[in-house]
């Protein structure tokens, strides 16, 4: 039987979750680092593709 904590996240977001509390950060930071990331690796992958 699932719960509604399962079905909205999977076990690795909730693992980093937990990590990121113990060194007391917050889920508004850690969402704002992955959209980060996210926005540098579609940089990233946009100047790789336009040497091909």
């Amino acid at each position: 039987m699932s719960t509604v904590l399962d079905e909205k996240f999977d076990s690795e977001w909730l693992e980093l979750m937990i990590q990121a509390k113990q060194i007391g950060l917050s889920v508004e930071e850690v969402r704002k680092y992955l959209l980060g990331r996210l926005e540098q690796n579609k940089i990233g992958n946009a100047k790789i593709l336009s040497r091909v």
